[in-house]
């Protein structure tokens, strides 16, 4: 663990996963990816909170071309 405790809070957030279980109807975020230098903390966050609240999320302004986004799909 390091000394400003970042491997604990990691651990109690790790402490919030969701179990097999019920539905609950959620949105999918939508993760702003623009500015990434300047907000990597934030996205980093949103990134976070999306994968372990939900399972999913949608990057945008992520500036891969869509021609590339379409080739990756089947």
């Amino acid at each position: 663990m390091t000394t400003d405790g970042s491997a604990l809070d990691e651990l109690k957030k790790e402490q919030t996963f969701r179990g097999v279980g019920g539905t609950k109807a959620r949105k999918v975020p939508r993760i702003d990816m623009s500015a990434f230098e300047a907000r990597k903390a934030e996205i980093a966050e949103q990134l976070w909170q999306a994968s372990t609240d939900i399972g999913f999320f949608q990057l945008v302004n992520h500036g891969i071309p869509q021609e590339q986004v379409d080739e990756a799909l089947p």
